[in-house]
């Protein structure tokens, strides 16, 4: 069996802050349900929904509907049908279209109450958002996160540039100082050039193995 995709967990929002507000547990959850409400009058939820949500028997929405036990809000609870929907709307747009709509001037969107009214409040939000994407799905697709260097291309060469003529330079300066090295060991005025050659040797191998790996 494939792994699921949990859109959503209660869990999630009943965080220390949440704590300290003093709302009751449900409440953490009641943007979840919201959702999964709109989706159950639509026909969109697999009975997994009930299996996972509701512990004592089936329910029907909205009349008996209320938050029991743990909620969740996995792939598989939805249709096949409408999880491209969800995996688009839910994790981008919803939560601010929740807040816009129902929060009015509530401390945050967690003191929204469950309510047939608050039901009936979101609901054309939520068609009207449904009917834009099937518009156009890929209304709120997120945008693959880009390299510095496919922002930046331009600058990404220009510093590319830069450090290869600084390499040269530095090149140009350690060969130099191996000449000279060289010059005077012949001339027998230093003694440990055969050591200080090899560090030099050793320097530079390391600088040019470090700009091919990079090129």
């Amino acid at each position: 069996m494939a792994k699921s995709t949990k859109y959503d967990d209660a869990d999630w929002h009943y965080d220390k802050k949440f704590v300290e507000s003093g709302l009751p547990e449900q409440h953490s959850a009641h943007h979840i349900l919201y959702f999964q409400r709109w989706l159950q009058e639509h026909d969109a939820l697999t009975d997994d929904f009930w299996v996972e949500v509701v512990d004592d028997g089936p329910r029907v929405f909205p009349e008996d509907f209320r938050p029991w036990g743990d909620i969740v809000f996995l792939d598989y609870m939805v249709k096949p049908e409408w999880r491209p929907f969800v995996e688009a709307y839910y994790e981008s747009e919803y939560a601010r279209d929740y807040v816009a709509t129902l929060k009015g001037e509530l401390p945050s969107m967690y003191h929204i109450p469950f309510t047939d009214e608050g039901s009936a409040k979101l609901k054309p939000v939520l068609d009207e958002r449904y009917a834009q994407w099937q518009e156009k799905p890929d209304r709120w697709l997120k945008p693959q996160r880009q390299t510095v260097a496919q922002k930046h291309p331009r600058t990404i060469g220009t510093l590319a540039t830069v450090g290869f003529i600084l390499l040269l330079v530095l090149v140009v300066v350690v060969v130099g100082k191996l000449f000279d090295l060289v010059e005077r060991a012949i001339q027998g005025t230093v003694f440990q050039v055969p050591v200080t050659i090899l560090v030099f040797a050793l320097m530079g191998w390391g600088v040019w193995t470090a700009f091919r790996k990079k090129a």
